[in-house]
């Protein structure tokens, strides 16, 4: 272990203790009480995993041991993932190096003037939503765990469990809407949370926003979780890409191309309890072995301001090193809607029903791209300017990878609306459902 790892450790240890110290005590001065607060994390984590008691959350030591899987540093030299000012590269220039070539990027300058860079640090929160609930989870029944905010603070910063809560809430946008005064709401955008930050430049044509507001699958969420959280391996639904804006913390990422089989990222034999912290601690060393002459990974250290675009298809797994809170959004955009909608067909025939007879009134140019890709004629190798091998994966795979893990896995890994999910329940009452993923 070099000098540079015990550096970033103690640096990072020493910033955490007193971020730490500071939160108790807003906590205290805010009335919680600990106790309860504990019994609040502990009744969300028997609902999350039926299959341990919650004081088996550390049982492996994670907390305690493992620290390399935490060493920033070591991750930072491995980065070789570039990274691209928004303000010094057009849309066009962004779609042909990086979007039409499935390329990831680590995009800065998005986040310059974003509110929640004001607004998004754990005592600003604390005193606008302390008393609001958020998703944590979902339990074997696929029905939403919450926790009280203040209550999952508390939890947070005591914690030292192996894979821990993990806030993942794609309903943030009903969260802090009375936190600032009405007469002040004009000026100020708002006081719903989703008025604190806006789309990357590069994204905000997005068009699943065509399926409606009711039909839409969920696409964004509000995440903070604490050190040793994260999402599992997988890749996002319905050929969308997506896009991770970090405000706090520090965030480790492995990614994959589309056409390494899952029988690579996902090994059977190694996969534990399905946890985002055993995937690092067990799947990822297989990697760096001399004798492993696979596919490689490619990995990002993610620090505060920066923006991880991850295109269609890509596997990708995130270990959250520290207290972290993030903004995350699955999107589709025009260059990849072919894509998208061949996944959709397959997966959501009734929504892509609906879905092509909006296209019909609102963007028949797309409509037209879209019965092209329904007759298959539509020229995807024109589109896709990537490797032949990444390319027939995307177009020969019909449905999309999800990962089930108490560290929620990403972003968008839940492909079905609300009203789907009635729906599915009442065909099939009890049926188990995995939780949306979580980054």
């Amino acid at each position: 272990i070099n000098a540079e790892f015990f550096f970033f450790f103690f640096f990072s240890w020493s910033l955490c203790f007193h971020m730490a110290a500071e939160i108790l005590a807003a906590l205290a001065a805010h009335g919680v009480d600990p106790e309860y607060a504990l019994k609040s994390a502990d009744r969300a984590k028997g609902k999350c995993r039926t299959d341990l008691r919650p004081e088996e959350w550390g049982k492996l030591g994670f907390a305690t041991r493992q620290l390399g899987l935490l060493d920033g540093e070591a991750v930072r030299q491995r980065d070789t993932v570039h990274r691209l000012n928004v303000h010094h590269c057009s849309h066009e220039e962004f779609s042909k190096r990086y979007e039409v070539t499935l390329t990831p990027v680590v995009l800065t300058g998005v986040m310059d003037q974003w509110r929640a860079w004001r607004r998004w640090t754990p005592l600003k929160l604390l005193d606008i939503l302390g008393e609001h609930h958020f998703n944590c989870g979902t339990d074997d029944d696929g029905r939403t765990v919450q926790i009280r905010f203040k209550n999952f603070l508390y939890y947070a910063f005591t914690q030292q469990e192996d894979s821990p809560l993990y806030i993942f809430d794609g309903n943030f946008h009903k969260r802090g809407r009375h936190s600032i005064p009405e007469a002040e709401r004009g000026a100020r955008g708002g006081g719903s949370l989703c008025y604190d930050y806006s789309l990357p430049s590069y994204f905000t044509a997005d068009l699943l926003r065509f399926c409606g507001h009711r039909n839409r699958p969920p696409y964004r969420w509000f995440v903070v979780g604490p050190a040793r959280s994260g999402t599992n391996m997988h890749q996002d639904p319905l050929g969308t890409s997506a896009w991770n804006a970090l405000v706090m913390g520090h965030k480790r990422w492995v990614l994959f191309p589309p056409d390494v089989p899952k029988s690579v990222v996902r090994p059977s034999g190694l996969m534990g309890d399905k946890e985002a912290i055993t995937w690092f601690a067990n799947v990822y060393p297989m990697f760096q072995q001399p004798e492993y002459t696979g596919p490689r990974p490619i990995e990002i250290l993610q620090s505060p301001g920066e923006v991880v675009y991850v295109p269609s298809g890509w596997w990708h797994a995130v270990l959250n090193l520290d207290f972290t809170i993030a903004i995350t959004q699955n999107f589709a955009s025009e260059k990849q809607f072919p894509l998208v909608l061949k996944r959709m067909r397959c997966s959501r025939p009734k929504l892509t029903r609906y879905y092509l007879k909006v296209l019909q009134r609102e963007r028949p140019d797309l409509a037209q791209v879209a019965h092209e890709v329904g007759r298959g004629t539509y020229n995807f190798h024109g589109m896709l300017k990537t490797s032949a091998p990444i390319r027939d994966c995307l177009l020969g795979y019909e449905s999309s990878s999800t990962s089930s893990s108490s560290t929620i896995t990403s972003s968008s890994d839940s492909d079905s609306s609300d009203s789907s999910r009635r729906d599915a329940k009442r065909r099939s009452v009890g049926r188990k459902q995995s939780p949306p993923p979580r980054q």
